[in-house]
């Protein structure tokens, strides 16, 4: 019997022959599908096959197919790595999965990872692939269009609130200024009701602001242009500082809000105006959902299981939310009714917003119910250890016989035009510059403190030793040269290597914390000197 299969893929463009990829390591099951093929459509089908999962890899890379026939049970294969890597890699090429068992768990698996359709290996006939085909390329290229339709979407409504936003922000500015100038008496006296009036209305179109701010950030994330400028420092003070500015809005709302007691936390990698700004925005939530005589209390811990890591903690004892609807907060224009006014004030962006700067600092977030009453949320940043970036940097080798070398780039601003900008103002251009001098696959840019002053440091790990850092050193000084731009703004610049070997004489008796040790004292008379 003859079917037809109707498809708007790419084909053999000289005989209009479908190209197949079948991936299954069976001999007879391979040629038994392949037959069916060729009666199931009109024209014979251009198929390579391949036995095992890496070899349909290798197909896939060399060429295009229409449409992937695939053995969920492959000698090399693991599911979900499998189907991971196709989703990456072909996304607009249709899978069919082939299967043993007409309930196998795996292909139902495949379905929800993707998959257009399955095949039960001994219950197929030339109709049934025939069928599978169509349904699979047709069901394929629905799921793109509406893939399309919904990126589009999303593309005009970013545009459309990244004009908004900025739009809104000039006449804003003005309502404030006129709105301070009137306050203060400066356009001619004004009395204690007027005075509560312009009050009103320069707090509400300082919240106006913050939602045009979190508009532009939301923006910024869906063009990839949102930055975290990372730097280590303790966050301990920054908390604190946020609870202060904080507690006067608590306050008002007849709430108690308190920092828990806890030990001393070591420094952290993280961007203090963006972490402020998640802190910040968990708090205004809990002092939205908290009645007047409840609490919010901020705690602050530290995690080493599977790695260092400073956890965050804003506890609340409001109407809380429900256990089905706590990880949907955090997304996009997602706010969750709680048969109350407050429960619709806002944008439905600040928690997808805290989300997406966590994520950029290299942390998570989430929330949970208390036991008692109300809601926590919590979210968690690496800590900064020096020991953990030599790990890193040895991989699996032991630092009693590899050589390591911590390379240090000092920028000095030495002309009036730039001491006047500071150092700040070419740290980026370091880091980008250092970044492309190393290995990233064994060497690591270290974060450091942000500067404030005239100086910089960068440092970096380099797997090697004293031939290999002195080529690194000379790539480095030639770098910067041929950029030419430092030091026409007035900066200096100076490269130095530091070997491991200089931590405690003979190789053998080097050891990870003696190195540690040695390599975070330069660190910090550099960091003393800036």
């Amino acid at each position: 019997m003859e079917v037809t299969v109707e498809t708007a893929t790419k084909t053999d463009t000289a005989t209009g022959a479908l190209s197949v990829l079948l991936v299954e390591d069976n001999d007879v099951d391979a040629m038994s599908l392949e037959r069916l093929l060729e009666r199931a459509l009109p024209i014979s089908p251009t198929i390579a096959r391949a036995r095992e999962l890496q070899e349909g890899i290798a197909l896939l890379n060399d060429g295009s197919f229409d449409v992937i026939f695939l053995d969920v049970c492959l000698p090399d294969g693991d599911r979900q790595a499998t189907f991971d890597w196709l989703q990456a890699n072909a996304p607009n090429v249709p899978v069919i999965v082939l299967t043993g068992l007409p309930d196998d768990a795996a292909a139902t698996d495949a379905l929800r990872q993707g998959a257009q359709d399955f095949l039960v290996k001994d219950r197929v006939d030339a109709t049934t692939v025939a069928r599978s085909l169509r349904f699979a390329l047709e069901r394929h290229r629905l799921q793109h269009e509406l893939v399309t339709a919904r990126t589009r979407e999303s593309e005009l409504k970013d545009r459309l609130l990244s004009h908004v936003s900025h739009e809104l922000r000039t006449p804003l500015t003005a309502i404030m200024q006129f709105a301070a100038i009137l306050r203060d008496g400066i356009a001619g006296e004004v009395n204690a009701k007027q005075c509560e009036f312009l009050e009103i209305i320069t707090r509400n179109a300082t919240q106006l602001k913050a939602m045009i701010g979190t508009l532009m950030d939301v923006s910024r994330i869906s063009t990839d242009k949102l930055r975290c400028d990372l730097g280590v420092g303790k966050l301990q003070p920054v908390i604190a500082g946020i609870l202060s500015s904080l507690a006067p809005r608590a306050a008002e709302n007849g709430l108690q809000l308190s920092l828990e007691p806890g030990d001393p936390l070591p420094a952290a990698v993280f961007d203090p105006s963006r972490i402020e700004e998640v802190v910040t925005n968990l708090l205004e939530n809990a002092f939205k959902f908290t009645p007047p005589g409840g609490a919010v209390t901020v705690a602050t811990s530290l995690h080493e299981d599977n790695g260092a890591r400073l956890r965050i903690t804003v506890r609340d004892t409001g109407i809380g939310i429900p256990s089905e609807q706590l990880e949907a907060v955090f997304d996009r224009l997602t706010q969750i009714g709680q048969g109350s006014d407050t429960s619709r004030r806002g944008l439905g962006l600040g928690l997808y917003l805290c989300r997406e700067i966590v994520h950029q600092h290299g942390g998570r977030i989430w929330a949970t119910r208390n036991p008692d009453l109300g809601t926590s949320f919590h979210f968690e940043l690496p800590a900064y250890r020096l020991r953990d970036y030599l790990e890193h940097a040895l991989g699996r080798s032991d630092i009693a016989t590899t050589d390591v070398c911590l390379m240090q780039i000092v920028v000095r601003a030495e002309q009036p035009a730039a001491i006047a900008k500071g150092a700040r103002s070419v740290h980026r251009q370091v880091v980008e510059t250092v970044e492309r001098c190393i290995v990233k696959q064994s060497d690591v840019v270290l974060p450091g403190r942000r500067p404030t002053g005239a100086q910089l440091a960068v440092h970096c790990l380099i797997r090697s030793g004293p031939d290999g850092a002195a080529a690194v050193e000379r790539r480095l000084r030639q770098e910067f040269e041929e950029q030419g731009r430092l030091q026409p703004r007035g900066f200096s610049i100076e490269v130095k290597g530091h070997q491991a070997s200089e931590a405690d004489g003979p190789r053998g008796s080097r050891s990870l914390a003696t190195v540690t040790a040695h390599f975070e004292k330069i660190i910090e008379s550099t960091r003393a000197a800036t």
